[in-house]
């Protein structure tokens, strides 16, 4: 979750937000900032790489923003690529399939999984979501809006990208699982 500014804005789009940090610091402060806009959400202290401490099928929709190598904001931050080895990668794409893996228990049938990381890395994005739907045929892409169309790639995912689109590079998924009995 973070400090809080995805958390602000589903909230503010009326969503119940339950956000989940290893950082109860980082959750307080996700706390005070929707505090301070008249929201609130409810938190859960725990490591998303591991079996979360909520119900299985329990949420509608599911946002696992992934910790990444942050590549994709090399434009703005460009330290970042300083702080990178090959091996980062690998080891954060373990990392992004482990907490898709346990993030996707808590969705319940006919609900929404969303992957995202602000990264261009092929390994961060679509590896770890082929890597995801092989091994759960329970989900599927779900179509992304139609606002979207300019950075949409051929398998329906996000994809921006600073030469294509004057932004960081972001990725995210928009996953379904297919509800029972199909």
């Amino acid at each position: 979750a973070g400090r809080g500014i995805k958390s602000l804005a589903l909230a503010a789009g009326g969503a119940q937000v339950t956000a989940l940090d290893l950082s109860d610091v980082k959750l307080a402060a996700a706390q005070n900032l929707l505090a301070t806009a008249g929201l609130s959400l409810q938190t859960v202290v725990a490591d998303a790489a591991r079996p979360l401490p909520v119900p299985a099928d329990h949420y509608a929709a599911v946002l696992v923003d992934a910790p990444c190598t942050a590549l994709g904001t090399v434009r703005r931050r460009p330290e970042v690529r300083l702080r990178r080895q090959a091996a980062d990668l690998q080891r954060m794409a373990q990392l992004q399939q482990q907490m898709l893996r346990h993030a996707a228990i808590c969705v319940r049938p006919g609900g929404q999984l969303v992957y995202a990381v602000c990264s261009f890395a092929q390994e961060e994005g679509p590896d770890v979501i082929a890597d995801f739907l092989r091994q759960h045929p329970q989900f599927h892409r779900e179509p992304l809006p139609a606002w979207l169309a300019g950075v949409v790639t051929a398998d329906g995912d996000l994809a921006s990208h600073p030469l294509w689109h004057g932004a960081d590079a972001f990725y995210a998924a928009n996953l379904r699982r297919r509800p029972l009995g199909t």
